[in-house]
């Protein structure tokens, strides 16, 4: 094969690669497109009992919070990413009503089996979603995270404790204790 054949050859094979990529990206946006349209489309019929479940007083809650409970999967995977941000938007009765629908919807429980997961990026949503929950359980999970070896499931680990505000100091292995040094550090000297 001469110099001039191994030239074409590295070029067709750099073209094909460059196109077949190419096909790839174009294919992975149709496909992210196309799902944002089905989730837009099957959360609109749901944004009007969101709304009520948030704005309503707590006798009126109760309908919107049965509907939005009983929602088949597909309907609820569309749903879930905006319930989960109006619960960092909302107080009150609002946020009570919120909470229990995620509890009820079991999106505490998954986040508690994900705070274990092997992917960073699960385990720190899965500290992020305990936070916003106020989820007292998963404290000590939480502070089990704050020796991840990835440093943004740490510092979401460490956001999600502040939310949480969990009163009970942290145990004695927590690597938290190194960092605070010793309890008479904690308060000014007069």
């Amino acid at each position: 094969m001469s110099a001039a054949q191994l030239v074409s050859l590295t070029l067709a094979l750099l073209a094909g690669s460059v196109t077949l990529l190419g096909l790839v990206i174009v294919t992975g946006r149709a496909l992210h497109r196309h799902r944002d349209r089905r989730n837009a489309r099957l959360s609109a019929g749901v944004r009007p009992w969101l709304l009520e479940l948030i704005g309503g007083d707590s006798e009126e809650v109760n309908e919107p919070l049965l509907q939005l409970a009983a929602l088949d999967r597909r309907v609820w995977r569309a749903v879930e990413p905006g319930a989960i941000s109006l619960l960092g938007k909302v107080s009150g009765n609002a946020r009570t009503a919120m909470v229990r629908l995620l509890e009820q919807r079991g999106l505490a429980r998954d986040a508690l089996r994900n705070l274990s997961s092997l992917s960073s990026v699960r385990r720190a949503s899965a500290a992020h979603v305990l936070g916003l929950l106020s989820h007292a359980e998963a404290a000590f999970p939480l502070v089990r995270l704050l020796s991840d070896r990835n440093a943004e499931v740490r510092a979401t680990a460490v956001r999600a404790l502040g939310q949480i505000g969990t009163a009970a100091p942290p145990p004695r292995s927590s690597p938290l204790w190194p960092a605070a040094g010793s309890p008479s550090s904690w308060w000014p000297r007069r």
